[in-house]
């Protein structure tokens, strides 16, 4: 859906048209740890008001991982940044360490275990993607998973922002 959303709302001045974060499948992962082997690397090299110094340019992790997870709070929020700097340095490293470990240990999306995706009865509409940002496999991946899945056998190739809106608006319509 990220994908859709952004197409739908690419002409609003305030919403980038595309960022390439991968969902799903190997890029997801290695990009992920990556980030937070990124942000370890430089908060272990410049100390925690380093980055809070980094993260006060007001980009997000997504956009420079180096001023790390909590960088969109620092720099919205004076008190945050002022407790971030007073916390120890080596047991932030210990979290950001098992944390990029933690949320990025699969190949899939980030989340839940396949075990509990199968238990989730709720409809879903799956709709592919084939780019840099969202793996074809992950959404194969939910598909054989949720008991309730829609999927869209479309390729990414052949769908149109319009298209990929009907689509979701008749699966929409079936829920009422």
């Amino acid at each position: 859906m990220g994908v859709v959303k952004r197409r739908l709302f690419a002409k609003r001045a305030d919403l980038p048209a595309h960022r390439a974060e991968p969902v799903g499948g190997f890029r997801w992962k290695a990009t992920g740890r990556d980030r937070f082997e990124r942000h370890y690397r430089f908060a272990s090299s410049h100390g925690l008001p380093g980055v809070v110094e980094r993260a006060r340019i007001g980009k997000s992790f997504w956009m420079d991982p180096e001023a790390g997870p909590w960088a969109s709070v620092i720099a919205r929020d004076p008190s945050f940044a002022k407790n971030f700097i007073r916390q120890d340095l080596n047991r932030y490293l210990g979290l950001v360490a098992v944390s990029g470990r933690g949320l990025f240990d699969r190949d899939t999306a980030t989340g839940a275990a396949p075990e509990e995706i199968i238990g989730i009865n709720a409809p879903a509409l799956i709709i592919p993607g084939d780019d840099a940002s969202h793996a074809t496999s992950a959404a194969h991946y939910l598909r054989e998973l949720l008991p309730n899945g829609s999927f869209w056998n479309v390729s990414p190739l052949a769908q149109t922002t319009r298209e990929v809106c009907d689509r979701i608006v008749e699966f929409s319509r079936q829920l009422s």
